[in-house]
């Protein structure tokens, strides 16, 4: 879903702090974003409209006892950190099934191709008025609670699909399955992160969300689950 502009038709009483939205049940709204000072800010803007209870998530492990996490609002600037941000959020995606809603700064098709692999839920540009972000984010816990009530998320591809395709592979974006063929051949961090134009930071980023998607304690141990999943040859 793309909403490319802010509406104008939101009266600015409805984008001020006292505005109030429904509530999106008991789903946790998690905030990512590089700068801690911007996340703070959606913190603020998302618990001052009342929509959801709120967790700043960043870059970290943050939120690991966030069980019940509905949606996450990711916050892209044009910094450095910008595909770390998109790292964390595809790996929350993948460990929870939480709807993302993007928060751009200026460039949609850039930030269309990036976040390709996350199926963003909706793109919203950054000085979106509070009452759309709000809304988008209530909408997305939604249909979230209602998909996961409703057991559509058993409905899989047509059987037509191929039967072998692993539903890990199906998690991992572009970027984590470059990461992952150049830890099979034995890069290391800096090797991968001159190979990958990313910084060593980004790198462990990618390869601690490979660990989580694996289920494993180290490098090889990524690999070994890798190549019995038929996602690397033997």
């Amino acid at each position: 879903m793309l909403i490319n502009q802010s509406p104008r038709t939101f009266s600015d009483q409805q984008s001020t702090h006292g505005a109030h939205f429904p509530q999106t049940g008991s789903s946790v709204v998690g905030v990512v974003a590089a700068v801690p000072l911007v996340q703070a800010r959606y913190v603020l803007l998302l618990a001052q409209s009342g929509t959801a209870e709120v967790m700043a998530l960043g870059l970290s492990d943050d939120g690991a006892d966030a069980t019940d996490l509905g949606c996450v609002l990711m916050v892209l600037d044009d910094g450095p950190w910008r595909e770390a941000v998109i790292c964390r959020c595809a790996e929350l995606k993948a460990q929870r099934g939480c709807k993302v809603i993007c928060l751009y700064d200026s460039n949609l098709d850039e930030a269309v191709r990036q976040t390709r692999n996350l199926d963003i839920f909706i793109f919203l540009k950054t000085d979106a008025p509070h009452s759309v972000i709000a809304s988008a984010v209530v909408l997305a816990s939604y249909v979230n609670t209602f998909t996961l009530s409703s057991g559509l998320t058993s409905m899989t591809a047509p059987a037509t699909a191929q039967p072998s395709t692993s539903p890990v592979l199906m998690t991992l974006t572009a970027r984590q399955t470059e990461v992952l063929a150049l830890l099979a051949k034995g890069y290391s961090n800096k090797a991968m992160a001159r190979a990958l134009l990313l910084s060593e930071p980004t790198v462990k980023l990618h390869l601690t969300a490979l660990r989580r998607i694996f289920n494993a304690s180290n490098r090889t141990e990524v690999l070994s689950k890798a190549m019995k999943l038929g996602l690397l040859p033997y």
